[in-house]
């Protein structure tokens, strides 16, 4: 008797492991129209939740990317972070706003500046087992 496995790139073990393994599961952070998550869901991972200020981005990813992201000011850390600690993400991604920090704009910190800072703290709060922030350069010199 001969078991002839027809997809040579996987074993039928892989397949097994595969199937038993438990997703990742990720939350997006200042997620914009969702083309990070779109790269993590292409990755194989769970995006639970995104959220995002701008309601004309938040409409556009819940049509691209599928309904579950969420119109809101991460500036509330006290009303967001214990539903998105609650959430357990192994994730936490996205890009906070850099228009204060890129060398295309007037380079000068305001406001915006401070979501790096709010990035961080949901990641505090949250304590996922990984972080991926996407910014611009010269954000890691910033006084925020």
């Amino acid at each position: 008797m001969y078991l002839v496995n027809t997809d040579l790139s996987v074993s039928c073990a892989e397949k097994s492991r595969r199937k038993s393994a438990p997703r990742l599961t990720a939350v997006e952070l200042y997620a914009g129209a969702g083309g990070m998550s779109l790269g993590f869901k292409r990755a194989g991972i769970d995006v639970l939740c995104a959220f995002d200020l701008m309601k004309p981005a938040v409409e556009a990813y819940n049509r691209n990317i599928g309904y579950h992201a969420v119109q809101a000011d991460l500036t509330n850390l006290a009303f967001h972070g214990p539903s998105i600690a609650a959430m357990k993400p192994d994730i936490i991604f996205g890009g906070p706003p850099c228009q204060d920090f890129s060398p295309a704009g007037a380079r000068t910190e305001g406001e915006r500046a401070n979501h790096t800072r709010v990035f961080a703290m949901y990641v505090c709060i949250a304590s996922p087992k990984w972080f991926v922030m996407e910014n611009v350069q010269r954000a890691r010199h910033s006084k925020a």
